[in-house]
């Protein structure tokens, strides 16, 4: 009964040994780069307190981007929005106003 435990180990220990070394490649391919995801963009506003002779609005923005970091805002202000993002006024400030009257 020993004898036949310990072949029955070895002969685990020989396939488990096989299968080990048949799922080893000659070569190893790094896995492919991620998407490049999309930064995430936050815009808020409110009218500047105390202001009563016109409308002017203090805008805000921020970005967080999962993949990187956001250095800069292209933004556009009516009629730049019909112009390549890239032609859009660009910004590393998180924060502008504007007066409307």
């Amino acid at each position: 009964m020993p004898r036949r435990i310990a072949l029955l180990a070895l002969a685990l220990v020989i396939t488990l040994g096989a299968a080990y070394l048949a799922g080893c490649a000659n070569s190893v391919k790094p896995p492919l780069k991620p998407a490049s995801l999309d930064p995430e963009t936050e815009l808020t506003y409110a009218p500047v307190e105390n202001d009563t002779t016109s409308v002017h609005v203090q805008l805000y923005w921020n970005g967080f981007d999962r993949d990187g970091e956001v250095v800069k805002f292209y933004f556009s202000v009516d009629a730049d929005t019909a112009l390549p993002i890239t032609e859009w006024k660009s910004t590393t400030a998180k924060d502008a106003s504007r007066s409307v009257r």
